[in-house]
Formats: C-alpha cells, structure tokens, sequence
C-alpha cells in the first residue's frame, strides 16, 4: 500500500472517530433535547427560545436600544398594580423584530404594541406587577429581539410592598374588667406609604366613649419608615350597672378606597359589687361552664365570691336553679376591712339524672341575699351529665 493510500485512509478513519464521538457527546444530546422541545409555548403564549435565531431572520442592521433594562417602584401598596413602559429604540438601518419570551410568573405581563419596530422608531414594553406579599419583590420578563448583538432583552421590575395602613389593635380593645373609675387606653393609625394621611374624623357610638387625635413624630411611630402616624388615644367611663360592654368607634380617614374607614371594637366588663372567679367562669355572658360529669360519681366545684364592701353575716337566702339537683352553698374564707371573700360551691351530686344544659340553651341558678345591693343573683350554667 502507497504512503498516499495509509495517510488518506488514516484520516478518513479520524473523521469517522471524530463523528462518531461527537454523535454520543453530551453537548449533542443536550442540542437533540433542546431543539426537539417546540419553541413556542401554547399554553404560556411566548417562546422558549429566540425564533429569530432559530428561522435565521435575524437582522444584522438593526440596533436595539433601550435606556434601562430594570425599573425601582419604591414603595408600594399592597393589592396595588404597578405598570412601567420600557422605551426600545430601533438605531439601525433594518427592521428590529422583537418576540416575547418567558415572564418570572404570572404576575407580569409583557405587553407589546409593536413586533417590529422600523428604523429610527420604537415601541414600549408594558410590565404590570400585583404585590400579594409584604416584603420587597423583584420579577422578570425576557424579549427575544432580531439583533445579533443583543439578541435578548431582561426587563425586570422590583420594589417594596407595604399595607395601605397598619391599625394597632388590629379589630377591638379588649380592657377586660373595669370597675366606677375611667378607663384610659390608646391605639395608632399608621402609613408607611402616604405622607398625607388624615384622620378627618372619630365617631364612637356611646357618650361613654371619648376619643383625642394627634399626630406622631416619626421617631415614636410604633412601625419602622412609617410616613404618617397617629395615636388614638380613648376613654371610657364605665356605667352604673354591672354589665357586659360593647362599644366600637369609627375613624374616618381622607384615603378613597376601602381604608377610608376604619371600625374598632371596645369590649369590657363592668363589674358590681360581686366578682367571681373560678374555672368555667365567663363574666361577659354570666355563665358557669362546668364539663361533662359522671352522674354516678358527681363532682364539686368552686368558686372565688368576692364583694367589694364587707357585709357582716352575708348569706345566701334562698336558692333555685334549674337543673333542681344542683347542690348550691357559700362558705366564709375571710372577713375584715376592704373586700370580702367566700366560696361559692355548686355541687353535682352522684346518682344525679343524666342531661345536657348548653351553652345556647343553658341551665339557671338564682340567689336571693340579704345584701342590700345583692338582693338578687342570677346566673346561667352549662353542663352535662352522663
């Protein structure tokens, strides 16, 4: 065999190796799986890859131009939509077609009013964002564009998302038991958003609410980078009669949406002469909430009777209560000066009927004393015995 002969046989065999090897390669078999997935995507309405590249209509001429690729909003209210027009320019001497491709998630929507823009023109790209989330966000939209030396464009917004208002308490005051005396307590509006936040007016809806607005230095705001802050500072004067109270006040600001007004509760109890306290024991609604009690063992309870003035030789005079087999007592744990303080004890007998006494459909237990402001005590009682 001729020198000529080997070398020409020896390359055509390297050719064949070379071949080969790259048919298995990985970066071949990464191209296969790319090209076989289908450049636009149905479903998403964009294109996974550059379809200017991919069906050569790339434009050589054409020179995409765009002042900034990324848009700070600052601050923005939550549920509030943002919308931002990048500014492409066309500065060559060809057609620049443009294509849209994947946006970060369905929170922003590219929009396009050209697919083309001429020489020398230009078009606007619309990016729109919905915060959902407090907290800075950032997101991204890619445009596929037909010039070869910027052949993609990543348009990003990013900003921070604030509530319209913060309230402290979120919904009611909550101030628990109260006696004769007022009851001072105070909560704030709040803004991190806008500067010219206004309360215009509260409106409570008994005289035994009063309420005083003012205006917080940004150094006592109760939030960080707050813009306008208030504190709602109210009183309440409790009524004559032991009872349970529910109040609430209407603060009406100068914002347009759903934030204009602001609604509170103010929730207390007004103690009289008696507090009692125990387990089970709901003052608001003047109830002993027992459990569930074997009626063959039964089970004792107890509970804290407290007056506020001593009595001597206060008892009770009469009981009735519904069930009837309630067993119902006071015992003395001490006298003296100041308030005074008893047991009140409900028994549940053994071998007592079975039943049910709900919440919604209680039992009642009635006490006649010979206090001059007790004379008459009446309470509700749930239990159930099997």
């Amino acid at each position: 065999m001729k020198l000529r002969e080997v070398v020409v046989a020896f390359v055509l065999l390297l050719l064949c190796v070379v071949g080969i090897g790259y048919y298995f390669s990985p970066t071949r078999q990464m191209k296969s799986a790319v090209d076989s997935v289908p450049i636009f995507d149905e479903e998403g309405k964009f294109y996974r890859r550059n379809p200017f590249e991919d069906e050569g209509k790339m434009t050589p001429g054409a020179k995409v131009v765009i002042a900034q690729e990324i848009h700070d909003f600052g601050r923005m209210a939550l549920g509030e939509t943002g919308t931002h027009g990048f500014v492409v320019k066309n500065e060559g001497t060809e057609p620049l077609k443009l294509a849209k491709g994947r946006s970060q998630c369905k929170c922003t929507l590219a929009n396009l009013e050209d697919s083309e823009i001429p020489p020398g023109g230009e078009a606007v790209i619309n990016l729109e964002w919905k915060p959902e989330a407090k907290g800075a966000f950032g997101q991204e939209a890619i445009i596929w564009t037909s010039d070869p030396e910027k052949p993609d464009l990543h348009l990003s917004v990013r900003g921070s998302m604030f509530p319209r208002l913060m309230v402290y308490p979120e919904d009611s005051w909550s101030l628990g038991t109260v006696k004769t005396d007022p009851v001072e307590f105070e909560g704030f509006v709040l803004t991190q958003i806008y500067e010219n936040l206004e309360i215009v007016s509260v409106e409570s809806s008994s005289d035994r609410l009063k309420f005083k607005v003012e205006s917080v230095p940004v150094e006592e705001m109760p939030e960080p980078d707050g813009k306008a802050a208030y504190r709602i500072t109210g009183t309440l004067t409790p009524p004559e009669e032991a009872q349970a109270i529910k109040e609430h006040v209407v603060i009406k600001t100068n914002l347009t949406d759903e934030n204009a007004e602001i609604r509170l509760d103010v929730n207390a109890v007004r103690l009289g002469p008696l507090t009692v306290v125990g387990p089970g024991w709901h003052a608001d609604l003047s109830i002993f909430s027992l459990e569930r009690i074997s009626s063959e063992r039964g089970k004792t309870f107890r509970y804290a009777f407290i007056l506020d003035e001593a009595l001597p030789d206060f008892a009770i005079t009469e009981v009735t209560s519904d069930p009837g087999f309630l067993d119902i007592s006071l015992q003395t744990d001490s006298s003296g000066e100041g308030a005074a303080k008893y047991t009140l004890v409900i028994k549940v007998p053994a071998k007592c009927p079975t039943g049910v006494w709900s919440i919604e459909n209680p039992g009642t237990i009635s006490l006649k004393t010979n206090h001059p402001k007790l004379p008459e005590l009446n309470f509700k009682v749930a239990l159930e015995t099997y």
